[in-house]
């Protein structure tokens, strides 16, 4: 709570002054009270003697309870590929915070470090240790990892008439399916992953890769 004024009546005019019993719970300035911790302080009103009344001391109790403290914790949403990251979250407690993924295929922790494993969504869940001003509290982002495109390397066939069928050189970081298709089968023909050269002329080889999970 914001800091305010103490409230307190007298039909007295005598001077005022207050102090607090426990100063991590609150402190105070003149009149005015600061709530630096969660418990209990005992604030004392002592008044001057003036020519009418007396000294007078006035004992009240302030309690400053415990609150959930307030967590920011945006959102993850990256590609399938992309580097590991440090977690975004922010935090009005000191509490120790605890990370843990609801699908380890999509998303692995560890401490702080979050590594995307697998294309889809799971939740991330923040749990921050309770503390003497803050309770225990648990807040939750979306993770969307986005399916890929892959990196295909597949270079220019060059060859003389005559020479023998071969494998089809490529390299890809999916592991889904392969079909090779020839535009001009009368000079290269294909059975699965190997070319067969039958005449002179150019053809274009098509390398179609399926989808996968990633």
């Amino acid at each position: 709570a914001a800091p305010q004024q103490i409230d307190y009546d007298s039909n007295s005019t005598g001077s005022v002054t207050f102090t607090s019993s426990n100063q991590l719970v609150a402190i105070i300035n003149d009149s005015t009270i600061e709530f630096v911790g969660a418990g209990t302080s005992e604030i004392t009103l002592d008044q001057e003697e003036t020519d009418e009344y007396l000294e007078a001391t006035s004992v009240a109790i302030c309690t400053v309870l415990k609150n959930f403290p307030t967590i920011t914790f945006p959102n993850i949403n990256v590609t399938y590929g992309d580097d590991p990251q440090q977690i975004d979250y922010t935090s009005n407690s000191t509490g120790s915070v605890t990370f843990t993924s609801s699908d380890e295929a999509i998303a692995t922790i560890n401490g702080l470090d979050i590594t995307f494993v697998g294309a889809g969504i799971c939740d991330i869940s923040l749990l921050q240790e309770e503390t003497p001003n803050y309770f225990e509290s648990t807040s939750f982002a979306t993770c969307t990892v986005l399916k890929n495109i892959p990196t295909i390397t597949f270079p220019n066939l060059n060859v003389v008439y005559g020479v023998a069928p071969q494998q089809i050189d490529y390299a890809s970081n999916s592991d889904g399916l392969i079909t090779f298709t020839s535009s001009n089968e009368e000079v290269a023909s294909i059975i699965r992953t190997e070319i067969n050269f039958v005449g002179a002329g150019i053809s274009e080889i098509t390398l179609l890769q399926e989808a996968t999970d990633d």
